[in-house]
């Protein structure tokens, strides 16, 4: 999934720099996509177009890699304090989880 924010991040970047033009976005989308993933977009609406984050403003969008490593960093950090982690949460306990989100996070 972070690969599909770098190629966003990358056209809108080119977009508001004048370095393309919105007409070729979807060409390179596609080009941007078999190069970084090996895929091709069957279609516009499954490629270029398939978020709304094109009218909903630019630059927010790498905000979500942002939230991805923040994630693997809590997990990291809590695997490492609760070394039945993984139990814990098969057995549907998440109250642990909350408790230290509030001790080191949300204090």
């Amino acid at each position: 999934y972070n690969l599909h924010i770098i190629v966003r991040f990358e056209l809108e970047k080119a977009l508001i720099n004048g370095d393309v033009a919105v007409e070729s976005l979807p060409r390179l989308w596609n080009a941007k996509y078999r190069e970084y993933l090996g895929v091709e977009p069957a279609n516009d609406a499954q490629g270029v177009l398939q978020d709304i984050h094109w009218t909903s403003g630019f630059g927010y969008f790498p905000t979500y890699t942002l939230g991805n490593l923040f994630a693997a960093q809590i997990f990291h950090t809590l695997k490492a304090a609760f070394p039945d982690f993984d139990s814990r949460l098969a057995s549907g306990d998440t109250s642990f989880i909350l408790t230290w989100l509030r001790e080191h996070m949300y204090a």
